[in-house]
C-alpha cells in the first residue's frame, strides 16, 4: 500500500517530534521573554538560554530519530 503524500510542502520545523503545539509554546515563551527583557536583563538571558537549549534538544531528537522511508513498515 502506498501512503498518501500531500502536494503541499510542509515547512521543515513542523517535522519535529513534539509537533506544532510545542512550537506554539516555544514562540510564546520567546515573546514572554522579550516582554520581560525590558524589565530584567538576567531573566531575558535565562529565558533565551532555556529556549535555545530546548530547540537544540528537539533538533537532536529529530536528527537522531530513525528515518521512516517509503519501504519501512509501521506496526
Amino acid at each position: 500500500m502506498r501512503q498518501h503524500v500531500s502536494p503541499v510542502r510542509v515547512p521543515h520545523f513542523r517535522s519535529f517530534p513534539l509537533g506544532t503545539r510545542f512550537q506554539a509554546l516555544l514562540v510564546s515563551g520567546i515573546v514572554i521573554g522579550l516582554v520581560l527583557a525590558s524589565f530584567e536583563s538576567r531573566l531575558w538571558l535565562l529565558c533565551s538560554a532555556l529556549s535555545g537549549s530546548i530547540l537544540l534538544f528537539t533538533a537532536l531528537a529529530h536528527y537522531l530519530a530513525p528515518r521512516r522511508g517509503p519501504g519501512s513498515k509501521r506496526l
